[in-house]
């Protein structure tokens, strides 16, 4: 299954944030948090940390994941990833979706 690159720059402003598309499948780069709404029901996301730190979030469930940190989440429901870092963070994400 391949990964996505994903590269999360430091923001302090949310109002800062582009309003452009990620170019997929490439790297995608956002200025600080990637909001997602729910995908097909039985959506998992796989998040490793390379660089810096992430706060997960999934649902009512938030975690703060750290360089070399994974993490597997629901992502049939809303899901945010932020960088908590004060640099720029890397994580691959892998996004599974259930076989029927």
């Amino acid at each position: 299954m391949p990964s996505v690159p994903v590269s999360l720059r430091a923001c302090s402003c949310r109002s800062n944030r582009k309003k452009s598309t990620p170019p997929w499948p490439r790297c995608g780069s956002w200025p600080g948090d990637l909001a997602s709404t729910p995908h097909y029901p039985g959506t998992e996301e796989f998040l490793t940390v390379v660089k810096g730190s992430l706060k997960v979030r999934s649902a009512r469930k938030t975690d703060v994941l750290h360089s070399g940190d994974s993490a597997r989440y629901q992502a049939d429901v809303k899901h945010s990833i932020a960088n908590t870092s004060a640099e720029e963070a890397e994580a691959f994400l892998v996004v599974q979706f259930k076989k029927e």
